[in-house]
Formats: structure tokens, sequence, C-alpha cells
């Protein structure tokens, strides 16, 4: 097995197919590796966890957290957190955004709450797919 559920708090293993930098968001691919989460149409990749304890190299065993909060966090472009404010995956790969996607089949997830301005509690919602109305076409 590729993956594995660590621990009852929710924090899964799985063998990194890329690399990922520390609180980087996590999918678990159809082959049980981990990849960069992403929200953008075309690539799409849901959340499952943040890389919260340190980053990993390609082929490497991998943490991802699923609850808890996260220190030292950032969002897409690098800037501190707004304290209160919901997060979401970005399409940016592995990131988070104050800002919801919107765009045609672009991914809608929240992934947490900024308890700080480099603090964030996890939360990682369901993702959604948004349709060209706007609107939200379905789960992944």
């Amino acid at each position: 097995m590729a993956w594995r559920n660590k621990d009852a708090r929710g924090s899964w293993e799985a063998i990194a197919s890329v690399d990922v930098a520390e609180n980087d968001l996590m999918h678990i691919n159809t082959d049980g590796k981990v990849v960069l989460a992403d929200a953008t149409s075309g690539t799409a990749r849901e959340a499952h966890g943040f890389a919260a304890l340190r980053g990993y190299q390609a082929n490497e065993r991998a943490t991802l957290v699923r609850s808890g909060k996260i220190a030292g966090i950032t969002d897409e472009a690098g800037d501190s957190l707004t304290t209160g404010s919901i997060y979401y995956l970005s399409k940016t790969a592995g990131k988070i955004t104050a800002t919801k996607p919107s765009g045609d089949g672009d991914v809608v997830q929240v992934v947490g709450v900024a308890a700080g301005s480099n603090e964030l509690n996890i939360s990682i919602g369901p993702a959604f797919i948004v349709a060209s109305s706007g609107n939200f076409l379905q789960a992944l």
C-alpha cells in the first residue's frame, strides 16, 4: 500500500512523487503517491492534507496533516494571513488563498481559518467544481 492512516487525529503518510515545501497542500493521487494540490481547472487536484511538519523530496515518505494548527504559513503571494479569514486551496499549486476560486472548472475547497498572521487552523472541507454559470457543479 502506498499510503496509510498514521494516527486517529487525521494524519496520513504517503510517498511524495514531487518535491513538497513545508506547509504546502498535498493531494494523494490514484497511485497512492503525493503531488501538490491545485484548484486550477484542467489540472484540479483537491487537498488531502498539509506538509505541516517539514518539506519533502520526491520519493520520500511524507506526512499529510489534516487537523490542528499550522505555524509559519503564508498565502500564495508569500504575504501574512488575515486573522479570522477563511482560506481556500489556491490556483497556485500547493498554496492557500483568501480569494475563492471562481473560474469555470476551478476547484473551491476551504482548507482553514487564519488564527493569526502566520497561523492557520486546519479545516479541510469537501471540494467542489465551479460550473460556467458560477454555480457549484459537483463534489469531487
